[in-house]
């Protein structure tokens, strides 16, 4: 009977090739996360797999959501003011938004897959096409709010490094847009134009949207490492608890086959007396004591008896 114990080591198993999308690689413990209280976990399949699905399905949420608050933009553009180059630009930006909110939509619910490509089109054109918006709608109109929004989806995808570049690249635009207008380099072009607002006020914007947009991606990479640690943990436990049980059974197995094996032998106090009793063959076997079959002396009746 296997007297084996396994670590949680032991259950990682190898890293599946054919996972191609968002590279999660096995990593180790270093002396700087040891000393940080940090666990650097290895991903297994079965969690890359709920985190794909998860990471897919919020794309897809995403990705109709905008699509159709675009669709909506469109519809009332006969109704949006400021004419000229820059709102002939900016629905050109929304238009292209809208098409690849709709196609991503389109590929995750056709059963395509949610890939890297797919991942870094919809992120990188969002965040091309948000800045003639942006400079549309004025810096000082809603449209930090929907950059906030933006920032909390993307920057909580797996793919890390297009994560960050996407949402800073939003954020850095937002604030070089926001300051030439603070600081009047340019004029404001936008419909939401802060021409009556004072410099103090358009200063307290220009500090604090920008910080409350790194704030929102500073969030959302935190919860999306403590998910995938989590996500992670869950899946191994699962894998050692499938272990363990695969051990019970094999314990089961040997303990039944060394019962099996003494079953029906002659033992130490085969033909002797035990009290009424005569005691016959073996039974079954143990650590502290066995058990044979017995009949009593007198009326013959049959009986097991255990002698420790």
């Amino acid at each position: 009977m296997s007297a084996y114990a396994p670590h949680l080591e032991d259950t990682q198993p190898a890293s599946d090739p054919s996972v191609d999308f968002f590279a999660i690689t096995r990593q180790h413990p270093t002396e700087k996360s040891k000393r940080q209280g940090r666990m650097m976990t290895t991903k297994t399949p079965s969690s890359r797999s709920a985190i794909l699905r998860e990471e897919g399905a919020r794309a897809s949420c995403w990705a109709i959501v905008l699509g159709y608050v675009c669709l909506t933009y469109l519809l009332l553009y006969p109704f949006i003011g400021n004419a000229g180059r820059l709102r002939i630009l900016s629905t050109i930006s929304v238009a292209l938004i809208c098409l690849v909110s709709f196609r991503t939509w389109y590929v995750i619910a056709r059963g395509s897959g949610y890939s890297r490509m797919v991942f870094r089109t919809f992120g990188w054109t969002c965040a091309i096409c948000s800045v003639p918006v942006m400079a549309h709608l004025g810096v000082f109109s809603p449209a930090p709010v929907a950059i906030t929004m933006a920032i909390g989806f993307f920057g909580f995808s797996i793919d890390r490094e297009h994560a960050l570049y996407i949402s800073l690249a939003a954020i850095i635009s937002y604030t070089i847009i926001c300051g030439s207008v603070t600081f009047e380099l340019i004029p404001d072009p936008g419909l939401f134009s802060s021409g009556h607002l004072a410099f103090s006020t358009k200063l307290s914007m220009f500090i604090l949207v920008p910080m409350i947009l790194t704030s929102t991606l500073w969030l959302a990479r935190l919860s999306r490492r403590t998910m995938l640690e989590c996500v992670d943990r869950a899946a191994r436990a699962m894998e050692l608890a499938d272990r363990r049980q695969e051990l019970l059974v094999e314990a089961k197995q040997d303990l039944e086959h060394a019962l099996r094996a003494g079953s029906g032998k002659s033992g130490r106090y085969t033909n002797q007396n035990a009290g009424s009793y005569q005691l016959g063959p073996l039974v079954s076997q143990g650590a502290i004591g066995e058990i044979y079959r017995a009949r009593h002396r007198r009326d013959a009746k049959p009986a097991a008896v255990k002698v420790l």
